[in-house]
Formats: structure tokens, sequence, C-alpha cells
């Protein structure tokens, strides 16, 4: 929810890009630890140090490196942030089959790159860790490269409320003449927008009897 609020008020690609860094210091941090608790098995090691201190980490370590998850969410997170800036860019009459198409495409990648994975163990079972996680950091860092959506669904949002001839491209207003907050003005605000935000959320859940069925079936799948 929290990620959900952020994307909606600051931008996608924001929360996008700390969803795929979450997922890219979980990576690391499990391909270190495994490195650091089986050395013998592995041709390439993160650093040196390992070589020296092999007994570095318990394998049980892997568990905390879920924490990572926390900075934007994980996977699904940056797939919810994939389809909304889809929904954002693709008119509403051509939405339904770029979503199909883009699904199949996910599929069809995966179909490729679970033999290839199974091939690369013949040779070392590191190699596809390695190209997978230098994947991963090149599609975060890609993330910046992407334009920022949010406009363009504020923009339609506006056009649907106030009719096709209105337009909202108006700055907000300063308000206050440049003098600073307090410090217990700020938080106050930030109390309060938290709050706000909360309620919104509790609404748009139980107002619905269909949104908690789909929240239900997707937690118990």
């Amino acid at each position: 929810f929290p990620f959900g609020i952020i994307a909606d008020k600051y931008g996608r690609r924001p929360v996008l890009f700390l969803s795929l860094l979450g997922d890219l210091l979980q990576t690391a941090w499990v391909m270190m630890v495994v490195s650091a608790s089986y050395p013998q098995v592995i041709k390439y090691r993160l650093s040196h140090f390992l070589v020296y201190f092999p007994d570095v980490f318990s394998i049980w370590a892997i568990i905390p490196g879920s924490l990572f998850f926390l900075i934007g969410g994980g996977g699904p997170m940056a797939g919810a942030m994939v389809w909304t800036i889809v929904a954002d860019v693709v008119p509403t009459a051509e939405r339904t089959g770029v979503f199909f198409r883009l699904f199949a495409a996910s599929l069809l990648f995966n179909v490729m790159v679970n033999p290839i994975s199974a091939w690369l163990l013949n040779y070392d079972p590191w190699l596809s860790m390695w190209i997978g996680l230098g994947f991963l950091i090149a599609g975060t860092l890609s993330v910046l490269l992407i334009p920022e959506t949010l406009r363009f669904r504020q923009k339609a949002d506006n056009r649907r409320r106030h009719g096709p001839g209105h337009e909202d491209d108006a700055e907000p207003e300063e308000h206050g003449h440049g003098v600073s907050l307090s410090k217990h003005s700020v938080l106050k605000q930030a109390w309060f927008t938290v709050k706000n935000d909360m309620q919104h959320v509790r609404r748009f859940i139980f107002a619905s009897k269909t949104v908690i069925m789909l929240i239900v079936t997707v937690a118990t799948y």
C-alpha cells in the first residue's frame, strides 16, 4: 500500500527503480552468503576476502536478505508498476491487446531462459547467476531512462472529469510565499497525509466485496 500511494503521488519510475534495486540487493546478498558458505564449489567469488575467510556466513544468513524487499516491494511491485506504466500511455481501447502481448512475451521469455540456465549448469553453477545479476543491474539502471508517465494519467483523469477541452497543465500554486515550515508543522502535515492515504486505502478495500474477494483469492494463490 505505501508504494502504491507513492506511485500515485510522486511517480511510477521511483517505485519501479526501488523495487528492482531491492531485488538486486537481495540477489547480491544471496550470492555473497552462498559463496562464503561453500567456497569449495565456487569458481567466481564476489570478493577476494572470501578465499581467506570461507566461514564468514552461515547458510541461514540467506533469510535476512529478504529484508531488502522492503526497499521497494520486490518483484510483485515491479510487475505492478510495469502494468501501471503501460496503462498510463496506452489508450483504453488498445489496452487489453497490449496487456495480452506483454504477458505472452514474458511467458515466452521464461520458456526460453529456463532451458538456457539448465544448460549453463553443465559448465558452471554460478555462470547463470552472474549473467542474471548482470541483466538485473542493467534493468535497474535502465529504469532511469524511462520517462515519467504519471502526468499522462493525471491529464487523462482531468479530461474525463472536466470534459475534452479542459487542460490542467498549470503548476500548483506556491503557498506560504517561501516561508519555511517549522519541524512541528512538517511532522503534522506528514501525519495528516499518511492518515488521509490510509483512509482512502481502507475505503477502497472494504467498500467493495469484489475487491475483498480478489485480494483473498490472490493471497491464497
